[in-house]
């Protein structure tokens, strides 16, 4: 195949992982439960589920933001009550942020939901399917290391 013309496979599995990757992204779920709350409010809940406790730097770092976008953006989520600043107990100079219980109730609800999705969609598979879906995911992700 000429490297000018886009090879169909390529963009078929491209496709396909869009397509797939909606089924597994707690994003959409969150995107749902919170439709009130911007978009970069909704990133950062969602960071903050998995770094509990991040300092702005840290939220930053992950979100691939400036700290004064960051800083704004867990203002607006203090004023909601979704999450709070508490002081690092080691170094008093630092300001950890923490989800408050609403929003932890928030994400728990979009979790149980795609993880629900999920369920229904490999249900609806053939064991067959579901194996060569498998074998090739792990041999795509070993080609990837």
């Amino acid at each position: 195949m000429s490297a000018t013309q886009p090879d169909p496979d390529r963009s078929q599995i491209r496709q396909i992982f869009v397509s797939a990757a909606h089924v597994f992204d707690v994003t959409a779920e969150l995107d749902h439960c919170l439709r009130d709350i911007p978009a970069a409010q909704r990133r950062c809940l969602n960071a903050l589920s998995s770094c509990e406790g991040a300092t702005m730097q840290e939220l930053a770092s992950q979100l691939g933001a400036k700290p004064p976008a960051i800083s704004q953006i867990v203002e607006r989520l203090v004023r909601r009550a979704l999450v709070e600043r508490r002081t690092d107990d080691q170094d008093r100079r630092i300001n950890r942020v923490h989800l408050t219980p609403s929003a932890r109730a928030l994400i728990q609800c979009a979790h149980a939901a795609k993880e629900h999705r999920l369920s229904e969609a490999f249900g609806r598979l053939e064991p067959s399917l579901r194996d060569g879906l498998i074998r090739g995911l792990q041999a795509l992700a070993s080609v990837g290391k």
